[in-house]
């Protein structure tokens, strides 16, 4: 199981193929505020729009999980499998 938060993350275009990388501060409020930019982002080639404002919600989703699951490997001895 992956127990690291996502770091960066990269969008790309259903139409052309063209990829765009972002890398996600540590902050999770500031990764919920990448929302609108993804939801507005537009590819540079073809001007396609990603709609892909729900990929920050998930991915703060999955960073506050993480975070928990860190903290209680450190406060327990458990293995995840």
């Amino acid at each position: 199981m992956i127990t690291n938060p996502i770091k960066k993350v990269t969008l790309t275009c259903s139409s052309c193929n063209t990829s765009i990388r972002f890398p996600l501060p540590d902050d999770i409020n500031a990764i919920e505020d990448l929302r609108d930019t993804f939801e507005h982002l537009e590819c540079p080639h073809c001007r396609t729009k990603f709609h892909a404002g729900n990929v920050a919600n998930a991915i703060a989703d999955y960073n506050i999980a993480i975070k928990k699951i860190n903290s209680c490997k450190n406060q327990h001895d458990i293995v995840l499998e």
